[in-house]
């Protein structure tokens, strides 16, 4: 999907809106998983679960990039603690 939303979905209306659906559809996912993370606890209740669904989806995203265009495992790690440690916030 990320080279599809790169390459196709500003030049394609119709592959576009698959593309943003899809986007939308995996923040929804991170957002519901947020929310029961606040319900169960693991997750402080201060974190706004829209933004941080957004955030997430903006870092995975910008990590697949990365994992096709500069694969540096070390970086790449770093990178994804750095994001998961947000999220704990």
């Amino acid at each position: 999907m990320t080279n599809t939303a790169l390459e196709l979905a500003q030049h394609d209306k119709e592959i576009g809106t698959i593309v943003a659906g899809v986007q939308e559809e995996m923040e929804a996912f991170s957002r519901r998983m947020i929310e029961l993370g606040k319900k169960e606890k693991s997750i402080s209740p201060g974190v706004d679960a829209g933004l941080t669904a957004r955030a997430l989806l903006a870092s995975l995203l910008g990590l697949l990039v990365l994992v096709r265009s500069r694969p540096d495992e070390v970086l790449l790690a770093v990178l994804l603690l750095v994001v998961l440690h947000r999220g704990q916030r």
